[in-house]
This record gives C-alpha cells, structure tokens and sequence, in this order.
C-alpha cells in the first residue's frame, strides 16, 4: 500500500508541474510579470507647461512594441479615464502629442496595455498646461502703447 501512495504522490507531482508549465508563469515577451509592471510619464514633468505638439517619453518596465511582437504598448488618455475609448497608441517609450487641446490645464493618463489592447493594469497620471504654439504662457499679450504719429 506504501508503494502505491508513493508512486501516487509522484504521478501528482508531474502532473502538477505538466499543468504549471503548460498555463505560463505570467512572463510576458518583455522579460516581466505584467502582476509586477510599472508605467509611468518621464517627460513632460507633473506641471509642466507644453505647445503643440509636444513630446512625451514613458518609463515602463516592460517592453513596448507593437501587438505582432507580443509586447505591451501604452494608451494615453486625455482629461478622460482609462474607460474612454479615445486615446492615442503608443508602441515605444517616446511619442508626439499632436491633438489639439485647449490652452489651459489639462490630465493625461498613461495605462499600460496588453497586445489585444485589453489594460495591463499599471498607469500613471500627470496634470500639464497648454500655452500657446510656442509652449509660452497662453494668456493675452499685455497691451503696447501707441506710438504718436502712428
């Protein structure tokens, strides 16, 4: 009967360990657990003040690439939450915002996402302000006096 048990217990153990090799680790083709990722904005810095457009550049702890390399990517979200269908894909660490938001204070928010778009879960969020086409400040020019004669 002993023999038995153990010559169960060692069918268990394989069994166990062909089913954990069959279902992954979590491992993504980044080389990291999506359960340990991070995302994060590393410019424009939290307060910023940006023209359009401007460049954004991510830290991310896993790989960005496109959906046929396996890798994740970010979606950036504008004044919205991850919830929101309009975002802009970005397949790399630095991207160039061109939409043409209103001068004045603005929330972006970058998610980390899956191949299949699905949300990895990390993001990170920073508040910016837009100026004028140059990246200046947006309000008005202070008025000039006129010159006589003219």
């Amino acid at each position: 009967m002993h023999a038995f048990r153990r010559g169960l217990t060692a069918l268990t153990a394989i069994a166990l360990a062909i089913i954990v090799a069959a279902c992954g680790t979590g491992t993504q083709a980044g080389g990291a657990s999506s359960s340990d990722a991070t995302i994060a904005f590393a410019s424009p810095g939290d307060g910023s003040t940006v023209g359009i457009p401007f460049d954004v550049t991510l830290e991310s702890s896993v790989a960005l690439g496109e959906p046929d390399t396996g890798n994740h990517h970010a979606h950036i979200y504008f004044d919205t939450d991850t919830s929101s269908a309009d975002y802009d894909i970005v397949y790399g660490n630095t991207w160039q915002v061109t939409r043409q938001l209103a001068a004045g204070e603005h929330t972006l928010t970058v998610a980390l996402a899956n191949p299949d778009h699905s949300l990895a879960g990390p993001t990170g969020t920073i508040t910016i302000e837009v100026g004028d086409a140059a990246g200046g400040d947006a309000s008005p020019p202070a008025p000039t006096e006129a010159l006589p004669g003219y």
